[in-house]
Order: C-alpha cells, then structure tokens, then sequence
C-alpha cells in the first residue's frame, strides 16, 4: 500500500533560480529515492517544499523567492515563487497534482512573503481537473502526518525536548488525527486500537520496541510512556531517562523508529522525506537504519550528503549543483 511522491518541481525558490523538476518513478514499489547534494545546496529547500506546498506555512521569514531576484526588487515590486507536486495511490488509481504559489514584496521593513491559496487537479481519463484540496491532501497525505513523516536531524532529537521537536503525546495525537482523516477519506476502517490515544500509544510502544534492536547494534534501550512523556530504560537495570537526556545518536535511531512506526500503523502510508538523517549516527548504525527504512514498504525521498551515502548500494536519482555564478543551485540527473 504504497503512496508515492511522483514529481517535484520548484520555480524561484529560494537557491533554485528558473524551474528545476524531480521526475520519480511512477511504480507501485516502495522504494529509496536520493537526491545527493553538499551542504548549502537546497536539500533542505526541495525537502521542506512539499509541507509547503501542501500547508503554506514556513518557519522562518527569509524570502521565499530566489534571493538574487528579492535583490533586485524596488519598493512596492513583487516576484513569485512555485511549488507543484503530483503524489498518487495505485491502489485507489488516484493521482493529484498540488499547486502553490509564493510571492516575496519588497517594503519599507524589508522583504516579506505572502502565500497563495492551494490548487490541487486530479488526473480523470489523461486530463487534470479541479477537484477538493481537502479531500485530496485526506487521501494522499494528510497534513498532521508531516509531524512524523519528516526524518532529520532537527525533528529527530526533539520528541520530548521541552525546548523544541514534537512530545509523545503530540505524536500519538498527530498520527490518530491523520489516520481518521485519511481512513474518512478512503472509506475505509480504523483497528481497534485507535479508539482512544491511550490505545494507540500502546501499540505504537510496543511496535517501537520491537524495531529497536533492529536499529540499534548495541541493543542498549527500550521506551515506555510516563506521565510526563516518553522515555527511555537501559535493559539492564538502567533508570528511566528522557529523550533530551540520551545521545543525539541514540535520540535520533528512538525518534526515527517512532516515526517508521506512525506510518506503519496508518490506513495508507505516506511517504518519508528524509534530510541529512544519519549525520549524527554511526557507520554501522547507519546500515541497520537503511536496512528498516527499506523494509518499510513505503516511499522514501531522501536528502543526503555524499558521506552519508558512502559505503551504500544506494544509486542517487539526482545530484544537486551550484550554478557556475552566484548562489543558485541546479537539480541534474545522476551519472
């Protein structure tokens, strides 16, 4: 049951200057998809512009748009940004193409960005027609999964950090929440356990406990819910620790295994977008982590360094690239 990110293009934004497009596979098989880029070159910009695309919301309020373009703007002049995407389900034959777009004004106060309402066609007999936004983004990938679909290095060592990333009990939410929407839209039936988050807490425990000594070669923790939110035991007459409290390694393999799990137990599973996730784990880590994300018979559309790839048989899609002047990037297919 797998759904898949088919396209991605950009236009503007940010470092990507012009139109610059990722065409992935139209297949039903999960599957790895790596753009390969050095640090600086917009991995993180193609990796957060399908939540943009989709949500509209941005963290920070740097321009949207190419910054080379922002330059050049006079007061009361404004350029636009885009962001599209086609995300389908071969199981419902379903597919939607999302579409936003972003404008940047120069004022008074600086640069300030505005946001579009979202266009979303359905493919019907080789043609894309209107259809709902509320409806498609429900079916495909609804917007509470992005608190556990995005694995990086940022969300992953922050799921019960009190200063930032998302609690366990925001997490349980997130993924009830989605998976009603989702299971609404599909038409389909929800298991037993999501009756309340309690419920569904237990099961995601349980499954997380069972994944870690995939991920983890010393096999040194397991979780358990306390009032005050996850934590993490040593099997060995370890006291209870939070997860702010362990290594960012071992933060990172707990909150990741937490996120493989939330979309295990959804109705249809979403894509993983991953950005620059194994930087603060091991080698051999690293390969146990592959090795659970690619039995996770889903699509993941990974973000990554060419020291985080080494040592994989792992085949880059795309690479990105500085353009020869400036500071824009371009998208090439790999050798």
């Amino acid at each position: 049951m797998v759904i898949r990110i088919e396209s991605l293009t950009v236009e503007n934004l940010r470092c990507f200057r012009g139109e610059h497009r990722l065409d992935l596979d139209r297949s039903d098989e999960p599957s790895i998809d790596v753009v390969l880029g050095s640090n600086g070159l917009g991995k993180t910009t193609l990796a957060d512009s399908i939540h943009l695309c989709l949500t509209g919301e941005f963290d920070d309020e740097a321009p949207l748009v190419t910054y080379e373009l922002v330059d050049e703007l006079s007061p009361g002049e404004e350029i636009s940004a885009k962001v599209s995407t086609v995300i389908a389900d071969s199981e419902i034959s379903r597919r939607f193409r999302f579409t936003r777009k972003f404008q940047t004004s120069e004022t008074r106060r600086g640069p300030v960005n505005s946001v579009d309402s979202l266009q979303v066609k359905e493919e019907q007999n080789g043609e894309w027609v209107s259809t709902s936004s509320s409806e498609a983004i429900n079916t495909m990938f609804p917007l509470p999964a992005f608190t556990f679909s995005k694995l990086d290095a940022e969300s992953s060592v922050g799921i019960d950090d009190p200063w930032g990333g998302t609690s366990w009990s925001e997490l349980v939410e997130a993924v009830g929440e989605a998976a009603a929407r989702q299971s609404a839209a599909r038409g389909t039936d929800l298991p037993e356990y999501f009756a309340n988050d309690y419920d569904l807490g237990d099961e995601m425990i349980s499954r997380i406990n069972d994944l870690l000594p995939e991920l983890d070669q010393r096999d040194l923790y397991h979780v358990e819910e306390r009032q005050d939110g996850l934590v993490a035991r040593r099997k060995e007459n370890g006291s209870p620790k939070e997860m702010a409290a362990l290594s960012a390694g071992g933060q990172m393999i707990i909150s990741n295994a937490a996120a493989l799990v939330a979309g295990e137990v959804m109705p249809a599973i979403p894509p993983l977008i991953g950005d620059t996730m194994f930087g603060r784990v091991d080698h051999a880590t690293r390969e146990r982590m592959f090795e659970a994300i690619n039995q996770a018979d889903r699509q993941v559309l990974l973000f990554c360094t060419n020291a985080e790839l080494d040592g994989f048989d792992l085949s880059p899609m795309f690479k990105l690239k500085q353009r020869e002047k400036g500071r824009e990037s371009k998208i090439v297919a790999a050798d």
